[in-house]
């Protein structure tokens, strides 16, 4: 049986076991808030009833497929063309159009789909508002050489680079 510790905030840093009958209230875990939070809002917008409570759900989503449905709801959330959608996922208009509805989408589309949504809803909580999160979004920023955030959902390495920038406004440092 795993024992469970807790901090006695001393200088020694001295962990002791918590008593059988002590409860820890989840919800005051600041990990279990930011997953429960974001994940409700990330649900929403790609219509999934999943669980998400850590990294390892996303990759269970991702590996089941989502439906077409999420990627157009991801789309109308941009508020972006379908045509511009199928090129941020490297497949040509005609190709999602012909996409089953009710089939799982292949792992990489759905990979990428679940990436744009993190970074949706990573913007809307550094600007606390939606309109303003999505404008940015679409804006030309200096910080990336005059693109915009969402000209750079096509890989994961331009992802990462639209959430180092919401890390830094986020901090306040100048971007």
């Amino acid at each position: 049986m795993a024992t469970t510790y807790k901090s006695t905030r001393k200088k020694n840093k001295e962990f002791i076991p918590l008593e059988a009958d002590s409860t820890i209230s989840l919800v005051e875990d600041s990990a279990l808030k930011y997953y429960s939070d974001s994940s409700n809002y990330l649900k929403v917008m790609l219509g999934i009833n999943a669980s998400i409570m850590n990294e390892m759900d996303y990759i269970d989503i991702a590996r089941k497929g989502l439906k077409k449905d999420s990627v157009v709801r991801v789309s109308q959330k941009l508020d972006i063309s379908q045509e511009k959608m199928s090129s941020l996922l490297h497949m040509s208009a005609r190709t999602f159009q012909r996409l089953n509805d009710n089939e799982p989408l292949d792992i990489y589309t759905t990979e990428q789909t679940i990436e744009m949504a993190r970074v949706i809803v990573r913007a809307h909580q550094v600007f606390e508002d939606e309109t303003i999160a999505i404008q940015w979004l679409k804006s030309p920023l200096k910080v990336l050489g005059g693109v915009s955030p969402i000209d750079l959902f096509d890989t994961s390495f331009g992802v990462q680079m639209v959430l180092d920038v919401l890390g830094r406004i986020e901090q306040g440092v100048y971007s």
